[in-house]
């Protein structure tokens, strides 16, 4: 019969022991087993678990697992700061009783059943309380090959998605300017697109003369504003000396509030005819370092603009302005040449434009004509 069973370390030997002391009808009987490697591999273990344990609590993504029913066993801490309920409080629990919306539910749910079905990992992006997520999920395999429970890793990726959000309007919308052919036809689909997807109260586009101090205003979707549009403005009214040095320098001007953002606030009187609570305003300079082209979206009530906003902005105005310039250029290059059609044409001589055509030695061989005038065509004079 055993007696008692203890694991002994021994200095001497720098070895672990496990002790028992038996008893028999002869009396007591001690017996030694050496179990180094056994106690070696069960601190290497709490060691990885300990590691594993630190990670998984300090990550910003969420780890758990869950039985077969989809009731959590664990939940990392990460699941407080996006749902402010502890991870003590999901044990036992669903997501659905957890009070997630139900159309999340309904897709997740329908992913964890597939993973038990085929043991293959499923995935799905949802949008939540101002957060773009993304939730992969694995099965656990018990040793018969059945599904045993579902691990699964919840990740922000705001950003990344904002980011693929913004490229492909950016890439739809220069598409879509390249089958334009006026400025009006530019302003109005940029300004429609933009305030679809950025969901702003308005927006504002103006050419800058910053050498005459001047601006005009070439589309605002504000009614309310009373700025005229197309009709030319002192810039020097509008914008302070410390302003335009900011947006001189190529920086986007963000305003999260002008009744709290000191570059604002000190002009009340340039926001009450019209309601702008927070704006974003983007520029072109040149060469010389002149503003040319000012770009804004506005708010009617305070917002906070995010960063992927602002670098889609800048984006933004830096290929809309070539894209008027292009269609301002080739608007000046019809009306040149119908004003040059009109005068040929209204010449009373007959008139030739001919080319001189020359061989290998740049020596002239002969005259090709391109342009004749309607008082040549009548004479049927050839002048060479």
């Amino acid at each position: 019969m055993r007696v008692r069973q203890d694991d002994y370390f021994s200095i001497a030997t720098g070895r672990w022991y496990q002790v028992g002391i038996f008893s028999t009808p002869q009396g007591q009987c001690v017996s030694f087993f050496d179990i180094t490697k056994h106690k070696q591999l069960e601190e290497q273990l709490y060691q990885r678990e300990q590691q594993f344990a630190t990670l998984v609590e300090h990550l910003p993504d969420v780890i758990f697992r869950l039985d077969k029913q989809l009731r959590h066993i664990y939940i990392s801490p990460a699941i407080e700061h996006i749902t402010g309920v502890a991870s003590k409080n999901w044990i036992g629990k669903t997501g659905r009783e957890m009070g997630l919306p139900s159309d999340i539910c309904d897709i997740f749910e329908a992913l964890c059943q597939e993973a038990i079905a085929t043991g293959k990992e499923q995935h799905m992006e949802f949008f939540h309380q101002g957060r773009w997520q993304r939730s992969r999920i694995f099965a656990e395999l018990a040793s018969n090959g059945s599904v045993h429970f579902l691990t699964g890793i919840t990740e922000d990726i705001t950003e990344r998605k904002y980011r693929q959000l913004n490229a492909t309007f950016l890439s739809d919308l220069t598409t879509e300017f390249s089958r334009l052919s006026s400025q009006k036809e530019i302003l109005q689909i940029a300004g429609m697109r933009m305030r679809q997807y950025f969901n702003v109260s308005s927006l504002t586009c103006a050419i800058v003369n910053e050498a005459a101090n001047e601006f005009t205003v070439v589309y605002d979707s504000n009614q309310q504003n009373p700025i005229s549009v197309f009709k030319p403005q002192r810039l020097s009214d509008y914008v302070n000396g410390n302003f335009l040095r900011e947006i001189k320098a190529g920086q986007v001007i963000v305003v999260n509030d002008v009744a709290v953002d000191p570059r604002t606030a000190a002009y009340p009187e340039s926001f009450p005819p019209y309601p702008v609570r927070a704006f974003v305003l983007a520029s072109c300079v040149d060469n010389n370092g002149q503003v040319n082209f000012v770009l804004s979206m506005q708010h009617s009530e305070p917002y906070i603009w995010r960063s992927d906003e602002i670098n889609l902005m800048r984006e933004l105005t830096v290929r809309i302005y070539p894209q008027l310039e292009r269609v301002r250029a080739e608007q000046a290059l019809r009306e040149s040449e119908e004003r040059y059609r009109s005068l040929f044409e209204a010449i009373a001589q007959g008139v030739e434009l001919c080319e001189l055509v020359r061989d290998e030695k740049q020596a002239v061989i002969d005259i090709s004509i391109l342009q004749v005038n309607a008082t040549g065509e009548i004479d049927g004079i050839l002048y060479y």
